[in-house]
């Protein structure tokens, strides 16, 4: 139980990082084709 409970922060935690690059990436993309 502790071990899913760990696992369960760590992938909350993980989330917004991921949708940071997700966003940067985007964007990048955007001023790349223009």
């Amino acid at each position: 139980m502790d071990l899913n409970n760990k696992k369960c922060n760590d992938k909350s935690k993980d989330d917004i990082p991921i949708l940071v690059f997700k966003m940067i990436a985007t964007i990048t993309t955007i001023f790349a084709i223009k």
